[in-house]
C-alpha cells in the first residue's frame, strides 16, 4: 500500500509547479492508503430545462424543516505572497494519513438471479472506501516544468484542500482508505480505472470533472450502486433516474429560480422585466423563469411576467417605457454574453433617468473584465453564484493561513471546494453508512451552502423514486462598495 506524497512545499522562490506535477503523476500509481497524520496537533476546528413538475423534499428523517477539458487550456503560475502572510520559517512534518484497520469489503451478491433492492437503511462498516478522479492531466506536461495547466492546476488545488480535510476527518476519528487517481479529462481512460478494485470495492466516488467523463462514472455508479458526488459540473443530462448521484453545483434552472425568489421577496410581478438578446437559446430561459414565478407564487395562475427580447447590436432599442413611473424597476437577464451584456447595461442606465433600477445576472458576470464597474454599482446588480468565498471572514482567512502554512501558495476556489466536499461528505458517510444520500443534513460550509434535496419523478405521489440529489443552495451576491456581498442566508 503506497502512502499518499506529503505537502507541496515552495521551490524556487514561489515556484511549486515542478512538485505539483510529479505529486499528480505519482497519486495515479497510489493504491489508495492515507497514513496517521505525524504532524503537530495544531487547533484544527472546522473553519437545462424544466421537464414536467419535478418535486423537491428533505429527506423525511430529516431534522430540518421541509422545505473536454478541450485542448485549449489556461497557464497558471503558483506563488506566494509574502506580503499577505509570514513566510514559513521551517517546512511543515511529512503529513500523510492511514486507516486504522482494513476496510470492510461491500458485501457480494450471492444471487445474480435475484435482483437486489435499492438499499435504504444503515449499511455501516469499521472504514470507508473513497475514490477521488481529478483531471490532473499528467499527459499534457508542457515543455516548462514550472508551468501547469489550468485544469490541472484545479484539480491539484481541490486535492490538497481535500488532504487538509482529512487531516480534520482522521483528528475525529473518521477511518477513511482513499485512492485518487488522475482522469486525464479521457472518459477512456476512465473506464480503464473503473475496472480497478479500488473503484469496484469503492463506497463513495468523488468527481470527475467533465461531462463525458462524469457520464461513465455515474453509469458505473449507478450500475453497482455506489454513491457518487459530482462536485463541480452543474451540467444537466449527466444522468437521471439515479438516486446515487449527489449534485453538488447547482443547475442553470435552479440558479433562475433562486433570483426569482430573491426578486419576489422584495418586489411585485409588475416590477420585473425579463430581457435577453434575439437569438441563440436564451429567451428558451424565459420558461424556466415564468416556471419559477409559478414556483414561488405556488399557482400557474399567478401574473405572468413582462419578457423583452433584443436583437443585439440594434440601434433601434427603446426602454423609454419600461421603466415603472415612481418605483424600482427590475431586470432580470439570463446572459452570459458579455458584449450584449456591456451594451444592456449602457442602455438601461442612460434609459433610468432618475428611475430605481435592480438588475439580476448570471454568476458568469463575476468574470467579466470589459464592463465598467459602475454600471454595476450604480444599477444595483445581483448575480447568482455556486460559490462565495468571503475573503473578511475569520474562517476564511483561518483556513487560507492553515493552506497556507502546510503547502507554501493560497488556496483558490477549488481549494475551498475541496476541502468542503471531503469534510461534509467523510462526515456523513461515517455517521449514516454507505448509503448516506438519504441523510444529508443542511449545513453552511466555507465556500457556500449545503441544502441537498431529492428531486423525484413528475406523479411519484409515494416519493419513492429518486431521480437524483442536488444541492439547492444558491448564493445570491449584490455588487456594493465595488465588490460582491452575499445577501441570502
Amino acid at each position: 500500500m503506497t502512502s499518499v506524497l506529503s505537502p507541496l512545499r515552495q521551490l524556487n522562490g514561489n515556484k511549486i509547479a515542478w512538485i505539483g506535477f510529479i505529486f499528480a503523476a505519482l497519486l495515479l500509481f497510489s493504491c489508495g492508503g492515507l497514513k496517521k497524520a505525524d504532524g503537530p496537533k495544531t487547533d484544527r476546528g472546522e473553519l437545462g430545462e424544466i421537464r414536467g413538475k419535478k418535486r423537491y423534499k428533505t429527506p423525511r428523517n430529516s431534522s430540518k424543516p421541509r422545505a473536454k477539458t478541450d485542448g485549449t487550456l489556461d497557464t497558471i503560475i503558483w506563488s506566494s505572497r509574502p506580503d499577505a502572510y509570514p513566510p514559513i520559517k521551517s517546512p511543515p512534518k511529512k503529513v500523510v494519513v492511514q486507516p486504522k484497520k482494513e476496510p470492510d469489503p461491500i458485501p457480494k451478491n450471492t444471487r445474480p438471479d435475484v435482483p437486489e433492492p435499492e438499499p435504504r437503511g444503515e449499511v455501516k462498516y469499521g472504514t470507508y472506501n473513497v475514490s477521488i478522479l481529478m483531471p490532473f492531466l499528467t499527459n499534457r506536461v508542457g515543455a516548462n516544468p514550472t508551468e501547469i495547466t489550468g485544469t490541472s492546476a484545479k484539480a491539484l488545488q481541490f486535492y490538497t484542500g481535500a488532504k487538509l480535510a482529512l487531516y480534520h476527518l482522521e483528528d475525529e476519528d473518521v477511518n477513511l482508505n482513499v485512492s485518487v487517481f488522475d482522469s486525464k479529462g479521457s472518459a477512456a481512460e476512465v473506464k480503464n480505472i473503473l475496472n480497478r478494485s479500488e473503484l469496484q470495492n469503492a463506497h463513495m466516488i468523488i468527481g470527475p470533472r467533465s461531462k463525458s467523463v462524469l457520464k461513465e462514472v455515474a453509469k458505473f455508479a449507478k450500475e453497482k450502486k455506489k454513491v457518487l458526488v459530482s462536485p463541480w459540473n452543474p451540467s444537466t443530462g449527466i444522468t437521471d433516474d439515479n438516486p446515487y448521484y449527489i449534485q453538488v453545483s447547482p443547475y442553470l434552472n435552479t440558479h433562475l429560480e433562486a433570483i426569482m425568489r430573491d426578486a419576489k421577496s422584495r418586489f411585485r410581478s409588475s416590477q420585473i422585466r425579463l430581457l435577453c438578446r434575439n437569438g441563440g437559446n436564451e429567451a428558451s430561459r424565459f420558461k424556466a423563469l415564468q416556471d419559477a414565478n409559478y414556483i414561488v407564487e405556488g399557482s400557474t395562475n399567478a401574473e405572468r411576467l413582462r419578457e423583452m427580447i433584443i436583437t443585439e447590436g440594434s440601434d433601434d432599442v427603446d426602454l423609454a417605457d419600461v421603466f415603472v413611473e415612481g418605483d424600482t424597476t427590475v431586470f432580470i437577464i439570463p446572459s452570459w454574453s458579455e458584449g450584449f451584456v456591456g451594451d444592456i447595461l449602457r442602455r438601461i442606465f442612460i434609459a433610468r433617468q432618475r428611475n430605481p433600477v435592480v438588475v439580476y445576472g448570471m454568476p458568469q458576470w463575476m468574470r467579466f473584465d470589459k464592463i465598467s464597474y459602475d454600471y454595476f454599482e450604480k444599477l444595483n446588480v445581483h448575480i447568482s453564484s455556486a460559490t462565495f468565498v468571503d475573503n473578511e471572514s475569520d474562517k476564511i482567512k483561518r483556513f487560507a493561513s492553515d493552506f497556507y502554512t502546510l503547502y507554501g501558495t493560497l488556496p483558490t476556489k477549488d481549494a475551498f471546494i475541496g476541502y468542503d466536499v471531503t469534510l461534509y461528505f467523510g462526515r456523513t458517510i461515517a455517521k449514516n453508512g454507505a448509503y448516506f444520500q438519504y441523510k444529508l443534513e443542511r449545513d453552511n460550509r466555507l465556500h457556500t451552502n449545503f441544502d441537498f434535496q431529492q428531486t423525484y419523478a413528475p406523479n411519484d405521489d409515494s416519493f419513492s423514486r429518486v431521480l437524483q440529489i442536488e444541492n439547492r443552495f444558491v448564493n445570491i451576491l449584490r455588487f456594493k462598495d465595488y465588490k460582491f456581498h452575499r445577501v441570502n442566508k
